[in-house]
């Protein structure tokens, strides 16, 4: 019975010395991991369609959410998850009377569909580089790549997927250590022939 109890007690012992170094670096994992709420621009539909648009393009975007790793003081790595509302144009005629001769011709209206973006992003941190203290300020380049997915309902006139890509420039603000906010602007090849992009949001440090 002895034995039993020094074995069960040397078990517990190993399963205590074996839990703080996992428990210590899951604690260093998660402050290391930040969390993104945004608004990311997007264009309504593309460029040969944006003439039927009897007023200006509806307003749309990107509800964008993200999750960072810092790889280190100068880098971070992480990935996100959009979703929005995009235009899918309808053809139908129209009779236009010119000159007394009637004629027909083909105009198109907008319904809106599902579109859902993924991908990956990375952060190159600037001012750690000249600042040695944590400051509340953070400028960064930045460079995404990834994939947008759009329900057309078998609209033909509209593409069904797009790779994305873009560069530019962040900033942030951090009103505490855990909670900030952030703007940032790129250029690139985006779906629905968008070549620049805005995102403004708040980040939250797990």
């Amino acid at each position: 019975m002895k034995t039993i109890q020094t074995t069960f007690t040397a078990i517990i012992l190993i399963c205590l010395f074996l839990i703080q170094p996992i428990h210590s670096q899951t604690t260093e994992f998660s402050r290391k991991l930040s969390l993104s709420v945004s608004y990311e621009s997007a264009n309504f539909t593309n460029d040969q369609f944006k003439p039927y648009l009897l007023s200006q393009s509806p307003n749309t975007g990107f509800a964008k959410l993200a999750v960072h790793y810092k790889l280190s003081e100068l880098l971070s790595s992480g990935t996100y998850l959009g979703y929005g509302r995009l235009g899918l144009p309808e053809p139908y005629t129209i009779s236009l009377i010119q000159n007394g001769v009637e004629q027909e011709r083909t105009w198109y209206g907008f319904d809106k569909s599902n579109a859902f973006s993924t991908g990956i992003e990375l952060k190159f941190m600037l001012l750690p580089l000249f600042i040695k203290n944590e400051t509340r300020i953070s400028i960064y380049p930045k460079i995404q790549a990834g994939i947008l997915l759009h329900n057309t309902h078998n609209n033909a006139l509209v593409d069904k997927t797009k790779f994305e890509y873009g560069a530019g420039i962040g900033a942030g603000y951090a009103f505490t250590r855990k909670f900030g906010v952030f703007g940032e602007f790129m250029l690139g090849d985006f779906y629905n022939d968008d070549k620049s992009k805005w995102n403004v949001g708040v980040n939250i440090k797990l």
